[in-house]
């Protein structure tokens, strides 16, 4: 199997017609059934195409796939093209009490993405939270929405209009096995299909993957974000195992280029950044260690809201009290939102996004 073939969606509906009673699947068998949507012509991302139209509470409308069509236990991405008006509910796949997932705005008018970590009543669910202008959702308007969940480091992500938007964690032993369909258009919560969609969507695509959260090999730096001139730098520019990560003025050198993986470490020159000793606690310092991704001391996840987060401390990287001074090292700390904590990492804006297809 190539790399290409990897890549490839496994479930793709284009929601511009039906054939016969049902969607058709572009890319397998997993057609879908239409229950009261009609479809209509738009003007979507440039391009004039037409979409799956459905009208809410008063008018219930579906469209449902024959079999499951995401294993949430699994690293996937998911790419579509969504309007909403009164009924937000995008999608979810079907437990037998609550949807496995679910793609939706919430009450406050933000984009969520969210996973069940079982199968039960109530809300049962790990969500992506809320970060900025880029979360907000637009009543009416034509979005471009990109879920995507990375089973191995378990970091949820929302992009939306290919900003990222929100991020959660959700550990994969926690989801159900798939067991019901693919349904667009509502979700499934304390056993009953329920909060029907007012609006459009346009060509739903599957990936069998976590998209990347920056391109192959890309690399840069990390600033501060309250004072852009500050660099996250990796002391006398050696790669070796203990070397300090520190602040220092920003200069261009590789001892400010980092790499953010899939695998949720951070790189420079070779080697990771990592928690020394393998700490957790407050005051932790950060070094440089050669790189081992089973290792939890050296996962560190970007999130929306710019801070960047380490899972099995449940702590995040800091600049000891705003210190710009060249040389403050960084540490871990309890997560406070703080200007300490925020970071620009410019390669974040580079991944590449599966585009729903013209």
């Amino acid at each position: 199997m190539s790399l290409g073939d990897l890549n490839m969606p496994t479930g793709r509906w284009p929601l511009t017609g039906q054939s016969g009673t049902t969607i058709p699947d572009a890319v397998g068998t997993n057609h879908a059934t239409p229950v009261g949507v009609n479809f209509l012509p738009g003007t979507i991302g440039g391009r004039t195409t037409t979409y799956a139209a459905f009208h809410g509470s008063e008018s219930p409308a579906s469209i449902t796939s024959a079999r499951s069509a995401i294993d949430t236990r699994k690293s996937f991405t998911i790419s579509t093209w969504a309007m909403a008006g009164v009924g937000r509910r995008i999608a979810g796949q079907d437990g037998n009490r609550a949807s496995a997932f679910t793609l939706y705005a919430d009450s406050s008018s933000h984009w969520r993405f969210a996973l069940a970590h079982a199968d039960t009543d109530g809300s049962p669910y790990d969500s992506t939270d809320v970060a900025g202008d880029a979360a907000r959702f637009t009543p009416s308007t034509w979005t471009r929405l990109t879920a995507v969940y990375n089973a191995d480091t378990g970091l949820m992500s929302l992009y939306v209009n290919g900003v990222l938007a929100g991020s959660g964690l959700h550990r994969a032993s926690t989801s159900p096995a798939p067991t019901g369909p693919l349904v667009l258009g509502r979700y499934k919560g304390n056993g009953v299909a329920t909060d029907y969609l007012d609006g459009g969507i346009s060509d739903f695509t599957v990936h069998p993957y976590a998209v990347s959260p920056t391109a192959p090999d890309a690399s840069g730096p990390i600033t501060l974000t309250a004072s852009a001139a500050n660099c996250v730098d990796n002391d006398f520019n050696r790669p070796d195992d203990g070397n300090k990560i520190q602040i220092a003025a920003c200069n261009g050198s590789d001892a400010q280029k980092f790499q953010v993986r899939r695998d949720g470490t951070i790189r420079t020159q070779g080697k990771c950044l990592n928690a020394t000793n393998a700490g957790t606690k407050n005051t932790t310092l950060i070094e440089l260690r050669t790189c081992d991704s089973a290792a939890p001391s050296q996962q560190f996840l970007p999130r929306a809201d710019n801070s960047i987060y380490n899972p099995v401390s449940g702590r995040c990287l800091d600049l000891g009290n705003l210190d710009t001074r060249p040389g403050t090292p960084l540490w871990l700390f309890d997560c406070n939102s703080s200007p300490a904590q925020r970071w620009t990492i410019p390669i974040l804006g580079t991944a590449p996004l599966p585009a729903p297809a013209s």
